[in-house]
């Protein structure tokens, strides 16, 4: 069974949430020419082993200045270029007859991303469900050239033992 739940989910980061967010493309796959692909959004299934509720998740900037496009190209993530959405975008996804409320967007910021966000994908979800939501999400997805300006340097992922 699946549980319902608001499309933005409330966070300890009370600040409103912008306009738009992005998604960086990590692979060429992503894309097709100025298109962004379905399979950008949907979670790797491993993206539920690091949460407490179990749902999977995909990594999002949101756009909360004009430096968080040039931050998440920075990224390796961000390498084929980035996806730019409008944050309404969630809701309406969450809307979908087939996945009533099956997706929010959340505020998750690390030390090295004051930006990072999830797009959740609520758990027991099928793929089939997950791969209509990440259609929905592609169709209404602008894609950000890796060659766009880039002055934000991030530092490097730490090295695994």
């Amino acid at each position: 069974m699946v549980r319902r739940r608001p499309a933005l989910a409330p966070t300890d980061d009370q600040r409103p949430l912008p306009q738009t967010f992005l998604r960086g493309l990590r692979s060429s796959k992503w894309a097709d020419g100025n298109d962004v692909l379905a399979e950008a959004f949907v979670p790797e299934p491993a993206s539920s082993t690091g949460r407490q509720d179990g749902d999977g998740e995909a990594s999002i900037n949101w756009e909360d200045d004009t430096d968080a496009v040039a931050f998440t190209l920075a990224d390796p993530n961000g390498k084929y270029g980035a996806a730019r959405l409008p944050t309404e975008v969630i809701a309406t996804a969450s809307r979908i007859v087939i996945a009533q409320d099956h997706l929010k967007g959340e505020r998750k910021r690390t030390p090295r991303n004051p930006y990072h966000g999830n797009l959740v994908f609520v758990t027991g979800m099928s793929r089939r469900v997950q791969k209509a939501i990440a259609n929905c999400l592609a169709v209404n997805a602008r894609r950000v050239s890796p060659e766009a300006p880039s002055t934000t340097k991030v530092d490097p992922a730490p090295k695994r033992a």
